[in-house]
């Protein structure tokens, strides 16, 4: 019985952290999703599909993406390719 508590504590433990991975990263993408509106001029809406778009381009995962455009690693045209 135990060792059947421990198992689920542990189950719920590593559900927990990939969860919060998973909100960090949604994170990030809303704010570059922002950051691309500021500067792009267009609305936020628009934003996602050009995130992805230029993450898929560069063989990036969307949030990895998300977070160059935050830092300032990638620069951001003016076009909507990114």
């Amino acid at each position: 019985m135990i060792e059947r508590l421990q198992r689920l504590a542990t189950d719920l433990e590593r559900r927990a952290i990939a969860l919060q991975a998973s909100l960090e990263q949604r994170v990030v993408v809303e704010q570059a999703k922002g950051v691309l509106a500021e500067r792009l001029g267009l609305p936020v809406a628009e934003c996602g599909g050009i995130l992805e778009r230029g993450a898929l381009k560069r063989e990036l995962p969307t949030h990895r993406f998300a977070a160059e455009i935050l830092s300032g690693a990638t620069e951001l045209g003016g076009g909507s390719d990114t």
